[in-house]
């Protein structure tokens, strides 16, 4: 799931860390990490699906500097661990 934020000015437009955390939760509801754990695991999941890439590999791709973390965060999103997520892809008809 992709986030569009429509009140969100111009791209060129700076604004400070605190103003962007507020857009964010106000047109998604969402806390600036979780936010961004959305958008990770999203990826990560395209990845799963559609590349060979290692866990390792796509953990790093994402964004996580620590497989593990990228582990227990796709685990805490999907209710499996990255690894067995793909499996369950490649066992589907």
């Amino acid at each position: 799931m992709l986030f569009w934020m429509p009140s969100v000015s111009h791209p060129a437009v700076v604004h400070t860390p605190q103003h962007c955390t507020r857009l964010i939760r106000e047109a998604t509801g969402l806390s600036y990490q979780q936010f961004l754990t959305n958008i990770r695991i999203h990826h990560s999941e395209h990845l799963l699906k559609s590349t060979s890439l290692t866990i390792a590999q796509i953990a790093e791709d994402t964004g996580y500097q620590n497989p593990e973390t990228f582990i227990r965060a796709f685990h805490r999103a999907k209710g499996c661990p990255p690894g067995a997520y793909r499996k369950t892809l490649t066992l589907s008809p």
